[in-house]
C-alpha cells in the first residue's frame, strides 16, 4: 500500500474500474460510499450518481440494519484490519441476493483511518445449488427410511397369506380376495424395492460384482422375473437367442435387473394381447440385447429424460402396474 492515500485511491480505482464480476468500492470512515465500479452497478443495480455519498447500510435488509450489522462490520474491520461475511443483501429493486463480503480498513501513513475497501460477490446461484443439494439429501434420507419402514409390514402379510394357502380352506370369494391381496403385496414389494434402489443410487452404494457368465443366464433370470406381468396382460413373448454360448463378464444381478426392467416396461406400456420380442446377438466383441414391443413407444420429447429418476410416460387409467420411474436409471 502506497503511503500517499490519494495515490492509493487512484491505484485502487484504476485496478477495479473494469471488474464486472465483483462489486468493488470505497467507503469513507463514516461508511458512506466514496467510489463505485461497474461490477457494483451490475450486482447492486445502482448507478454511481445514485449511490455516491449514501451510507452503505442501504445494501442491507431491514432486520440487519435493525440489529446494527453494517456498523458491526466496520468495527470488526477496524479492529481486525479485515472482516469477511456471507449473508443476504438488497439490490436497488428490493430483491435479495446472497453475498460474500470482504471489508478492509485503510489507514494513512499517520495510522489514521482513511476509509474502507469493500468487495462483494454475488453467490446467489451457489446458495441455490447448496439448498437443492440439501433438499436432495433430505429426500434421500426420507426414501431410505420410508422403504425400510414399508418392508416391515410386508413380510408378515406374505407369511399370513402363505398360511392361508396351506390351511386348505377354499371358497370362491375367499380365494378371490386372497389372490387380490397377493397381487397387491407383490406390487408393493416391487415399489419398495424401487425405493431402496433409489436410496442406494443416491449414496453411491450400488456396486457391480463382475464375474464370467453366459448371457443365457441373464435372459432366463429376466424372463422368469417378468413372466407374471407379461402373462397377466396376455402378451406374446418371442425370444431369439443364438444357439452357441455367448460368454460375457458382468454382474448377473444387475444385468438381469436391467433386462427385467425393459421387459416390464414393454409389458406395462403395451395394450393387453400385444407382442414383445427379446433378441440377443453378437456384435463384434460385444453382446447386444434388444427389446421391442407393439406398445405406445416413448414420446420424442421424453427421450432426453428416459435415464432420469422418476421419469415415466403417461399412464392409462386402467394400468395399475406402474412403478416409480427408475428402471432405466438403474
Amino acid at each position: 500500500m502506497s503511503k500517499d492515500p490519494q495515490q492509493s485511491e487512484d491505484l485502487f480505482r484504476l485496478l477495479v474500474e473494469g471488474v464486472k464480476d465483483y462489486a468493488i468500492f470505497m467507503l469513507d470512515p463514516q461508511g458512506r460510499v466514496a467510489s463505485w465500479n461497474r461490477g457494483a452497478e451490475l450486482i447492486k443495480g445502482y448507478r454511481a450518481a445514485e449511490v455516491l455519498g449514501r451510507h452503505f447500510s442501504v445494501f442491507y435488509p431491514a432486520d440487519a440494519i435493525a440489529r446494527g450489522w453494517p456498523e458491526h462490520e466496520l468495527q470488526m474491520a477496524k479492529g481486525e484490519g479485515r472482516f469477511e461475511d456471507e449473508g443476504w443483501r438488497v439490490r436497488k429493486d428490493g430483491s435479495l441476493f446472497w453475498a460474500n463480503v470482504i471489508i478492509t480498513a485503510l489507514y494513512d501513513q499517520d495510522k489514521r483511518l482513511h476509509g474502507f475497501a469493500k468487495i462483494t460477490r454475488d453467490l446467489t446461484e451457489r446458495k441455490r445449488v447448496e439448498a437443492l443439494e440439501e433438499a436432495d439429501l433430505r429426500r434421500n434420507e426420507l426414501l431410505a427410511m420410508l422403504s425400510h419402514e414399508l418392508r416391515n409390514p410386508l413380510a408378515p402379510i406374505k407369511n399370513a397369506l402363505a398360511v392361508m394357502r396351506l390351511s386348505g380352506v377354499s371358497e370362491p370369494s375367499l380365494d378371490w380376495a386372497r389372490d387380490v391381496v397377493e397381487r397387491q403385496v407383490s406390487h408393493l414389494t416391487r415399489l419398495v424395492d424401487d425405493l431402496l434402489d433409489v436410496s442406494r443410487i443416491a449414496v453411491g452404494k450400488i456396486t457391480l460384482q463382475r464375474k464370467p457368465l453366459e448371457i443365457a443366464q441373464v435372459v432366463a433370470s429376466a424372463v422368469e422375473a417378468s413372466r407374471p406381468l407379461i402373462d397377466a396382460r396376455a402378451h406374446n413373448l418371442t425370444i431369439q437367442v443364438p444357439p452357441e454360448p455367448l460368454p460375457i463378464e458382468g454382474d448377473i444381478t444387475r444385468l438381469s435387473q436391467t433386462l427385467t426392467n425393459l421387459l416390464n416396461n414393454a409389458a406395462k406400456y403395451t395394450p393387453p394381447g400385444g407382442e414383445i420380442w427379446l433378441a440377443v446377438e453378437r456384435e463384434g466383441e460385444m453382446v447386444a440385447m434388444h427389446v421391442r414391443d407393439t406398445g405406445v413407444g416413448i414420446p420424442a420429447d421424453l427421450l432426453p429424460k428416459v435415464f432420469d429418476l422418476f421419469t415415466q410416460g403417461e399412464r392409462a387409467l386402467d394400468r395399475s402396474e406402474g412403478g416409480l420411474g427408475i428402471g432405466l436409471t438403474l
